[in-house]
């Protein structure tokens, strides 16, 4: 049990009511590495290739500063409004070796960063208009998420509800409206920094005010409008609140209809944004898809053990409702659910076929196509690279920087 005794009095409100399970402010790694290898790896690997993107933020501005802390603290904002909602309360972290509550690791708040730090900075180079750029933020983010969420789900680095209906439909374990949340929420995260910070990101620095306001308005409406779109992309499917590929296909045509769009019709008149530290961003992007390669190579699932707080066990079949009014049932079944782990670990007894409790051992399982696995996630990495040499290799200008460079 972590002690808090020195946290304000909301804080140590909302942990005590985790008393019961025995998790720590701080793990160590020498205890990750030993039954959760490549958590740990990932882990590092994030806080990073985070820094390397402080770095760059440094070095480009206040608008870029501004941009660093918005992606921190609505990705923050996000996760904590759907843990705190129980009908949509569905996923559950690996205790990481840090923790800021029982069920948020600290690396989260750079994978938020990661993914839409990169994505936001990838499309302010190129010039495009606000709603072609946050489209193009959208299709980027998926890119770069979509190797990682499908080692997660398969290396036990989080775990999902079982029978929730928002998450049922899956890709290589990997709930669809997981694919479809990243891509629309980095959008519209995309599109509210930009409508707060306007043009300026291309020239003159902003305002401290100005950018203080677009961290704040990101945070607080990033969530909400994300969640409006999400239903109104499920026009093709019933019940509502269940995203399936009919939604992804239909979700990413637009968005990719609308970025297309954009740099199609952008004039040589719209100024880019003049990195000062691309090769930053370049290498971090190269060692992330790097190691999220290698772990698909050369780790095996069966090797991953997450004691942590899980989906809450208990009577099976009690049925509850989420937020679209649709049934699951409250506790995972022990002796009867599909997920990507097992009950049965080694030295560790499953919790009992009745027994209410959400912290318990788990443990990953064979590929069942390891060939399809690795094929999918070195191809979306491979993607990802592309993207990045794209966008990274040769620094765009703008109009007024390459005329002056002419007259002398």
């Amino acid at each position: 049990m972590a002690s808090y005794e020195m946290l304000p009095v909301a804080l140590r409100e909302y942990l005590s009511k985790w008393d019961h399970v025995p998790w720590h402010f701080f793990n160590p790694p020498s205890k990750t590495l030993a039954t959760h290898p490549t958590f740990l790896a990932i882990e590092l690997l994030f806080f990073v290739v985070s820094g390397f993107a402080f770095q760059h933020a440094l070095r480009n501005g206040r608008s870029f500063v501004a941009l660093w802390f918005a992606s921190v603290a609505a990705g923050c904002a996000n996760d904590v409004f759907f843990m705190w909602l129980p009908t949509v309360d569905n996923f559950w972290h690996a205790q990481a070796t840090l923790m800021l509550t029982p069920r948020l690791p600290l690396y989260v708040l750079c994978i938020y960063n990661v993914v839409m730090y990169y994505s936001t900075v990838f499309a302010w180079r190129l010039g495009l208009g606000r709603v072609s750029e946050s489209a193009l933020v959208g299709i980027v983010a998926m890119i770069l998420y979509a190797p990682f969420d499908i080692l997660g789900a398969k290396f036990l680095w989080w775990t999902w509800h079982d029978t929730d209906v928002a998450i049922a439909e899956r890709l290589l374990g990997v709930p669809i409206g997981s694919t479809l949340w990243i891509m629309i929420f980095t959008a519209t995260f995309s599109f509210l920094m930009r409508s707060m910070l306007g043009a300026k990101v291309h020239g003159r620095d902003n305002s401290l005010v100005r950018a203080v306001t677009a961290v704040v308005v990101a945070t607080l409406f990033s969530t909400p409008l994300m969640l409006v779109q999400m239903v109104a992309f499920q026009v093709l499917e019933l019940p509502p609140g269940k995203p399936g590929l009919p939604t992804l296909l239909l979700a990413g045509s637009v968005y990719a209809f609308v970025a297309l769009l954009g740099i199609v019709r952008r004039t040589t008149h719209e100024q880019r944004t003049v990195d000062r530290a691309a090769a930053l961003l370049r290498w971090a992007l190269t060692m992330y898809s790097v190691v999220l390669v290698v772990i698909a190579l050369h780790s095996s699932p069966t090797n991953s053990i997450s004691t942590s707080i899980h989906q809450l066990t208990g009577p099976c079949y009690i049925e509850e409702f989420d937020h679209s009014g649709n049934r699951r049932y409250k506790y995972l079944c022990v002796t009867d659910y599909n997920e990507e782990y097992s009950l049965k670990c080694h030295g560790s007894a499953p919790p009992g076929a009745n027994t209410i409790t959400d912290w318990y051992t788990i443990c990953g399982t064979p590929h069942s196509d390891p060939q399809l696995f690795i094929f999918v996630v070195t191809g979306l990495c491979l993607l990802g690279t592309i993207v990045n040499a794209l966008l990274f290799i040769t620094p765009p200008q703008s109009p007024s920087t390459s005329a002056a460079k002419k007259t002398h």
